[in-house]
């Protein structure tokens, strides 16, 4: 019986893809490319029919780039099997919104979470922002870290924090640093944060003020299967540690003196399907090219990532260069580049650095 359900099961298969040959083929390639293998027929079965919905997609919307319609265009990357249910398993954020008018009380601070680190509201005014240069990109100052890939665990936050945490140290103090990332994933629930389930914005931030940088080196990181050991606290104690970090109030522009001033900083923004299969151009956040409608929103954001650098392309569009965790052969390299000026997707809604 088990034979004959599997023998259905592979002609369905097969029937589907010989049905869609365009398809088949390139469902074949992209198994190939990212090393995909699916645990039974029928779940490969239901994983081409996810693909060919998602390809069709992305070829009609880079139709309409190569006729200047949208400002980015799409490729087939790792997620082009990806039910949106997984989407948490590669981004992780837990996002609490903040009470702004609190942190406005007194804009020195410094203000605690737990009575020992401190933190600061870094508010721009008009000179910080006048003297910000017009374009800015640190990864060709300095901050040449390799993009780093979190795999299917929920740690957007702790790649995210310990990037924000090494281009401060590198940019501030020409101090080469290499955060371990697996630190923060198991040594972090004390903050709030669940591992692999997910983890809060600031809270890297936070511990590295407190317990100072872990490298990678010693705690390399094994949790890209989505599965988190228990915290290893003998591998701990530096003396290298952030002296502070702020969060970012203002809006962009305040945001842009930041990064002038303290380096990579990191921040969050709402991932959807478009923004997940780009490849090149600055994601406008557009669900259609003739729509005035975005498939994000500053409500569902998820994602932690860190701004490394903005500028303004030929055409003269505004834009945020933005540091993923998907891997370097994401993207731009394992970069994006997104909208500024209008909290796309709201890239500006919360926005930390750190202060080596």
């Amino acid at each position: 019986m088990k034979f004959l359900i599997s023998l259905v099961l592979l002609v369905c298969l097969s029937s589907a893809m010989a049905g869609h040959g365009k398809f088949g083929a390139r469902f074949s390639s992209f198994k190939s490319r990212f090393g995909k293998n699916y645990a039974s027929r029928a779940e490969e079965i239901k994983r081409f029919e996810k693909f060919q919905e998602k390809v069709a997609d992305i070829d009609e919307h880079n139709e309409k780039f190569e006729k200047g319609e949208h400002t980015y265009n799409r490729d087939i990357n790792q997620f082009a099997d990806m039910f949106d249910e997984e989407k948490f398993n590669h981004t992780g954020l837990i996002h609490h919104k903040k009470d702004k008018n609190r942190l406005k009380r007194n804009l020195q601070g410094p203000y605690t979470y737990d009575g020992t680190t401190k933190f600061y509201v870094f508010t721009a005014n008009a000179t910080e922002i006048a003297n910000a240069p017009a374009s800015l990109d640190w990864t060709t100052k300095g901050f040449t870290k390799a993009v780093d890939n979190q795999g299917s665990c929920g740690s957007c936050w702790a790649f995210a924090g310990g990037a924000a945490i090494d281009g401060a140290f590198k940019i501030q103090k020409s101090v080469t640093t290499a955060q371990s990332q697996e630190e923060l994933v198991e040594c972090t629930y004390n903050l709030g944060n669940l591992g692999c389930d997910g983890g809060m914005i600031e809270t890297p931030l936070r511990h590295v003020t407190a317990k100072g940088v872990t490298p990678n080196s010693v705690y390399p990181y094994t949790a890209a299967a989505g599965v988190a050991g228990t915290c290893q606290t003998a591998k701990m104690g530096s003396t290298t540690k952030l002296s502070s970090y702020v969060y970012v109030d203002g809006g962009e522009e305040s945001v842009r003196a930041a990064i002038s001033k303290y380096g990579p900083c990191v921040t969050s923004l709402d991932v959807e399907r478009g923004l997940m299969s780009y490849k090149s151009g600055i994601y406008s956040g557009k669900a259609t090219s003739t729509s005035t409608t975005l498939e994000c929103s500053a409500d569902n954001i998820n994602h932690a990532v860190v701004i490394v650098g903005y500028g303004v392309d030929a055409a003269g569009v505004k834009f945020w260069k933005i540091r993923n965790s998907w891997g370097a052969t994401w993207g731009e390299l394992g970069h994006f580049r997104i909208a500024r000026g209008s909290e796309m997707c709201g890239i500006a809604t919360e926005v930390w650095c750190g202060v080596a």
